[in-house]
């Protein structure tokens, strides 16, 4: 894994809702940095307790592999 993120604004804004960017006219509508919206679906409440648990999960079947190549 290399030590270097992208982040990239086409990357960032798929992160948050795209409404209409003109009126039905064909103005364009003002941009308002009040109104940021995040589209980050929370499946557990806490993030945390899944991936201690997940990461409990891959110790336990590491250490039976490493068991069995011994």
């Amino acid at each position: 894994m290399s030590g270097f993120w992208e982040f990239r604004p086409s990357v960032i804004a798929t992160f948050f809702e795209k409404g209409k960017r003109k009126y039905s006219t064909g103005v364009a509508k003002r941009w308002s940095r009040e109104h940021k919206t995040p589209m980050i679906d929370v499946i557990f409440p806490s993030y945390f307790k899944a991936e201690a648990y997940v990461v409990g999960l891959l110790d336990e079947r590491l250490n039976f592999i490493n068991r069995r190549l011994l």
